[in-house]
């Protein structure tokens, strides 16, 4: 069984950011993915809590963030 995503795990992933209208801000189409240590304050806590739990090979997931917590 595929480990999942915890604390203290290194991730890898391709993401678009977007703003509510769809303008985009950042992504990773057609570049290599992103790597993040979870829990070391390169990623907003709000993300790593989203991430955690999931597994390699899930994909197509939305968060949306109101940008009241960081």
């Amino acid at each position: 069984m595929a480990e999942k995503v915890a604390a203290g795990r290194r991730v890898t992933l391709r993401y678009t950011l977007a703003l509510a209208d769809g303008t985009v801000l950042d992504r990773t189409d057609g570049e290599l993915p992103a790597s993040f240590h979870i829990g070391s304050g390169e990623l907003v806590a709000f993300l790593e809590q989203h991430l955690i739990g999931l597994q390699p090979g899930d994909q197509d997931h939305q968060v949306d963030h109101d940008g009241q917590d960081g």
